[in-house]
């Protein structure tokens, strides 16, 4: 029994980890930390009978979601906060603050569950991300702070298929099972492109130590953490970062797609999802709403 303990904890040291849904052909970070390689090729997991499950959303079902692209090619999710806002995740903005990045390069799509077929696209004006928030470095081995928030050049006209999302109130949490719903335009499978069409699946919540458990071979989470999960086979992808996990009854955005472990199964491991918890950065994110310029 020991030494089976002691085998599954270095499997579980070696394991690889990636950033849910940094697309990889936007833009790497100028000196990423190169994750250790397991020694077979990552597969995307298979659950029996259903392949990577992630069903898709019918038009005007979720008129929050967003598409994020960079030089017209999918980068990120986001979700609308007003008419004139979008959340999403810093990490998804990281390179453009770095490289200075044409604003006009960036693009929203908003008002569609296909990104071939209806939306508008949206300018965007400026890109703010969290003071806290920084890069991987061996003082930072997990993401906190994962939260930026862009303005757009002029406001959504709302309709069925376009309509803000509600933000929770200050320091509110939820409680461990709560079913949450994730939706995005990410891969549905381990290193694929993204989707042009819009998936959701459930998730849900668990409680913090379970999570931190699962976390430590990378470090330590926070209670500015949300963590979200389901089976293997279930949860978020490359293209997903950024967007948003909800309650059930899609009145309030909950958290932003962060991070993800994927032990060398890619997408979907089993292992809890990593989201950053709107609830806790509102102070930042009132901030952004409030300015005029």
């Amino acid at each position: 029994m020991r030494l089976f303990l002691i085998l599954a904890l270095c499997c579980f040291a070696l394991a690889k980890s990636q950033i849910i849904g940094y697309y990889p052909g936007i833009g790497q970070p100028i000196q990423p930390i190169q994750p250790i390689q397991p020694i077979q090729p990552i597969q995307p997991v298979q659950p029996v009978g259903q392949g990577y499950p992630r069903f898709e959303a019918y038009a005007g079902e979720y008129p929050y979601q967003v598409a994020i692209q960079v030089d017209g090619h999918a980068h990120c999710g986001g979700t609308l906060i007003s008419k004139k806002h979008v959340l999403t995740a810093a990490h998804c903005t990281h390179d453009w603050i770095l490289q200075r990045k044409d604003k006009t390069t960036i693009k929203v799509i908003v008002g569609t569950n296909d990104l071939n077929n209806g939306g508008t696209v949206m300018n965007v004006a400026r890109v703010s991300q969290h003071p806290q928030f920084r890069w991987y470095g061996p003082d930072v081995p997990i993401l906190k702070h994962d939260v930026a928030v862009i303005r757009l050049t002029e406001e959504i006209t709302e309709s069925d298929t376009v309509k803000p999302i509600s933000l929770p109130a200050a320091n509110s949490e939820i409680a461990a099972n709560t079913r949450l719903i994730l939706t995005g335009f990410g891969a549905t499978y381990a290193g694929g492109p993204s989707s042009s069409v819009l998936r959701h699946i459930y998730l849900y919540v668990t409680d913090h130590n379970t999570c931190s458990i699962n976390w430590l071979n990378r470090g330590k989470i926070t209670t500015d953490h949300l963590c979200a999960t389901l089976a293997p086979g279930y949860g978020a992808c490359n293209g997903d970062s950024g967007g948003p996990l909800v309650l059930e009854d899609k009145s309030t955005v909950v958290g932003i797609v962060s991070e993800g472990i994927g032990l060398g199964h890619g997408c979907g491991s089993g292992w809890p999802d990593l989201f950053t918890k709107v609830s806790h950065h509102l102070e930042f994110i009132n901030g952004e709403l409030a300015l005029t310029n």
